[in-house]
This record gives C-alpha cells, structure tokens and sequence, in this order.
C-alpha cells in the first residue's frame, strides 16, 4: 500500500511489512523473573504475570513461554540465548 509524502508532489513510498511483535510470558515465582532484563530485545514482548500454572517447571528450571510455546532452560544466561534464538525463527517465519 502506498502513501503519499505530500500533497501534489506525485511522490509516494511504500511501507514494508508490520514489525512482528512475539510475546514472551514469565512467571513472577521462576528464577527468570528476577532477571527479566535479558529477556527483552527487539520484536519481543515480555510479560511477567502471577502464575502460568506450570509450577513443576517453575521449581526446577528458568523457563518462558514463547507465543504460546514453553521455553526452558538450565540457566536464565541459556534461556535468554534459546528465548532469542525462538523470536528470532518466529520474527523470520511470520515475515514472509
């Protein structure tokens, strides 16, 4: 779809793609909640809620869910990395 860059100039652009925005859940008890900063990067959402009903994960291990998909990890430093890795595959694939 095209827009004009002003009136009568005859000029136009075409704007690319909608950025894709993929959401990332954390739970406010797993260890990741403490270090949500690594979480957050380009084309991502992240969101801390009260619980995700995954408490089993919770206890052991940083974990996320990706657009719906559960992330985990042995470390928040490695779940950060497979979070990144996800959204970025995601970002790709929705772009086409």
């Amino acid at each position: 779809m095209g827009k004009s860059s002003g009136a009568g100039s005859g000029a136009a652009f075409v704007s690319g793609p909608e950025p894709v925005t993929v959401f990332v859940h954390i739970c406010q008890n797993s260890p990741i909640a403490r270090h949500a900063d690594l979480l957050k990067g380009e084309g991502r959402r992240v969101e801390c809620t009260d619980c995700l009903d995954e408490c089993t994960v919770c206890e052991r291990v940083p974990f996320a869910f990706v657009q719906g998909e559960l992330v985990r990890a042995p470390s928040c430093e490695a779940l950060a990395t497979l979070v990144a890795t996800r959204v970025g595959h995601l970002r790709r694939r929705r772009a086409r």
